[in-house]
């Protein structure tokens, strides 16, 4: 790919499978997340996403974005939360969508010559 890649929910499950599997390829990682987990390494950031501008901050010179954040509710989660987490989860999205939107877009990298068969 080439270039920043930018991994929200960095510190979950899946993003801290995701952060791995890109560093390990080489690429330049952004992990993002609202916590920064014990023993990172590298270019990680705490941000909570709800905030536009922490949402713009994430992804200044991002290439690629893989978008994992989410309110997950926690050990205390009951059926009550569902608005609020719902809520809170359609607020990151806009903001990380809408943030992704507003980055200035770069000319493509040249795709290498294929022969014709």
């Amino acid at each position: 790919m080439g270039g920043l890649t930018v991994v929200t929910g960095a510190a979950g499950f899946v993003g801290r499978a995701l952060v791995a599997f890109l560093r390990a390829r080489g690429e330049e990682v952004r992990a993002v997340d609202v916590r920064i987990p014990s023993g990172a390494t590298l270019n990680w950031g705490a941000y909570d996403l709800r905030d536009p501008d922490a949402a713009r901050a994430t992804l200044i010179n991002a290439d690629t974005v893989y978008h994992l954040a989410a309110r997950m509710g926690g050990v205390a989660f009951s059926s009550k939360d569902r608005l609020k987490t719902a809520c809170a989860n359609s607020q990151i999205d806009a903001n990380v969508f809408t943030s992704a939107g507003l980055q200035p877009r770069r000319a493509p990298s040249p795709s290498p010559a294929r022969p014709h068969a």
